[in-house]
């Protein structure tokens, strides 16, 4: 959920929502093509949030990949119409937000630290996919205690952070250079960096939630096609790319230091191959009926 103002340290632009859309499609093969993993049941009436949504169908993706969707519209194209199920995607930023969008969809523009009042009990499923570059440590409260508010008693939420910028005993992944100077930007810009499974899911308890469950998975490229990894390597140097005038701006290397740093990750085949993703965590709570 980019801002100016805020932490996200990535553009809004059209290379950023094919990055986001690849990312989604790598993930959603990793996770054996699931997409919704609360233990919830929608039926007629249900409202669904997709809470910093980014962008929506790229068809070069789907081509590529051979897989479909991004979270809303995959979602909402498993339902048939005639559910009366309804989905919401909201971000700050709608310069990414798909048009052509089947009926029960709806994009809007809204903050997760200030959601609509009208909103309050209204969602029966909410999903948050890595926001952990767009919160700071002490935002995370607020969007969590939000995102309560906004639940209809009974209903779910899940959220999905990754270690990515997090320090190697999150996962025990032993980090490259490049990887370091992620978690250096992140701790520079206030995001939640240090034990930060562990303390999204104590947030989550200290916002009301209860019946947390976890889902871990980890980041492997083993079972992919060679496109996929040079997919994924792709993603990696995006990223990369498109921090520099963020790590720039903070002061973490210089300009010569960063095009230096550029071109040993290129030149590295390791390097990338998982996104600089080791782990990946889904957080699923319930908001119990009062």
């Amino acid at each position: 959920m980019p801002g100016a103002d805020g932490p996200y340290p990535l553009p809004s632009d059209a290379e950023e929502a094919a990055r986001l859309e690849t990312q989604y499609l790598l993930l959603k093969f990793c996770f054996d093509g699931q997409f919704t993993f609360a233990p919830v049941n929608l039926v007629d009436g249900d409202k669904v949030l997709d809470c910093g949504c980014g962008s929506g169908v790229s068809l070069h993706a789907f081509t590529r990949l051979r897989l479909k969707g991004l979270w809303t519209l995959d979602l909402a194209r498993s339902f048939a119409s005639s559910t009366g199920v309804s989905f919401t995607g909201i971000d700050i930023n709608p310069s990414m937000f798909p048009t052509d969008i089947p009926p029960s969809v709806s994009f809007d523009v809204h903050s997760v630290l200030s959601l609509p009042s009208s909103w309050t009990s209204r969602f029966t499923l909410i999903n948050q996919r890595f926001l952990i570059g767009g919160l700071t440590v002490f935002q995370w409260p607020v969007a969590l205690r939000e995102l309560y508010r906004v639940l209809k008693p009974g209903g779910w939420v899940q959220l999905m952070e990754s270690s990515m910028g997090c320090e190697p005993e999150e996962d025990g992944v032993e980090r490259t250079r490049a990887e370091r100077l992620i978690c250096a930007l992140l701790t520079k810009r206030g995001c939640l960096v240090s034990d930060r499974f562990a303390t999204i899911e104590s947030m989550l308890s200290d916002a009301g939630f209860r019946d947390i469950r976890v889902v871990e998975k980890v980041y492997s490229d083993v079972q992919w096609t060679a496109e996929q990894r040079e997919a994924n390597r792709a993603l990696f140097l995006s990223v990369m790319r498109g921090i520099e005038p963020a790590v720039l701006r903070e002061g973490l290397e210089s300009e010569e230091g960063y095009e230096q740093l550029m071109h040993e990750t290129q030149r590295d085949k390791n390097l990338g191959m998982t996104g600089g993703i080791g782990k990946v965590i889904v957080f699923c709570a319930q908001k119990l009926d009062v």
